[in-house]
């Protein structure tokens, strides 16, 4: 779909009466219209159109407008992290010379608890994260965070496993941290408004697991141009971006670090298209 790059309201309206379009007129007569409902019938199917790209193209707009704002924010946490990480090293350290006397633990009176918990995945997931590895979506959609919740309360967290690599020291490690969720599902599984929501909780955790701001501004950018491309298709070319997403944010991860390795915020229209086509073979014959 092309680029819209101004409200298609604005263009002015073609003379559907003029020589230009004499060959569609004619076409239409010949069906049986009279000159002047041939005439009408161009302009009514023009005015359609306009209507149509103009409610992408207003929607193109909304989600720029959204994106810039959730970059703003990003970048306004990003620099606020440090004082907020001063001020929680200070809170440590006034919290450790307490150990030495018993005291029940303080409380704001004038505080209401709050009215929601802020997503937060498995310990598989942030785990991962952590050592910079890839990990799937669905540990940070709705499911995957529920999930991780009712383990809270049913998991037992100072439980300890051996683990070590050929080559490494092998250390006790916690066995939740290691336990992938038996009801992940791959990316390509996923509905895009599953994609959408869990990215978001993915870049909190990845800034939370000390991911550099590059790699999180870049991966944000990827999503929200994604989605641009998602808003501007019709409702089949879904599948072929979620395998889209699927696909190239697994390569990407498995590349960081080698030499050559891609900026997965430029998007490749034409493997996404050829990813449509493969999903949809009887489209193309």
């Amino acid at each position: 779909m092309p680029l819209i790059a101004e409200d298609p309201m604005l263009e002015e309206a073609p003379n559907h009466a003029g020589p230009e379009y004499q060959e569609d007129r004619a076409t239409l007569t010949a069906a049986g219209l009279t000159e002047e409902d041939a005439t009408q019938f161009l302009r009514n199917t023009w005015a359609r159109d306009v209507c149509q790209w103009h409610d992408v193209w207003a929607a193109r707009v909304a989600n720029k407008q959204r994106a810039q704002e959730e970059l703003t924010r990003q970048e306004r946490e990003a620099e606020e992290r440090p004082v907020e990480e001063a001020a929680a090293a200070a809170e440590a350290e006034r919290r450790e010379a307490e150990k030495k006397s018993v005291k029940a633990g303080d409380f704001d009176e004038d505080r209401m608890v709050q009215g929601f918990n802020k997503p937060k995945p498995l310990p598989y997931a942030m785990d991962r994260l952590t050592k910079k590895e890839y990990v799937e979506l669905w540990y940070f959609t709705r499911e995957g965070c529920q999930e991780a919740k009712r383990n809270k309360f049913t998991s037992h967290k100072d439980a300890l496993g051996l683990v070590g690599e050929a080559g490494e020291q092998v250390q006790f490690r916690s066995i939740v941290s290691m336990r992938a969720s038996k009801n992940a599902q791959p990316d390509n599984l996923l509905s895009w408004d599953q994609i959408d929501l869990a990215s978001k909780v993915l870049l909190q955790c990845m800034e939370k697991t000390g991911w550099p701001l590059k790699h999180t501004n870049t991966l944000s950018k990827f999503f929200i141009e994604l989605g641009f491309v998602q808003a501007g298709q019709p409702a089949e070319f879904d599948c072929a971006v979620i395998e889209y997403q699927y696909l190239v944010c697994f390569e990407w991860h498995e590349a960081l670090g080698a030499a050559g390795c891609f900026n997965v915020s430029h998007i490749n229209m034409e493997r996404l298209s050829t990813i449509h086509n493969n999903l949809n073979p009887n489209t193309h014959q």
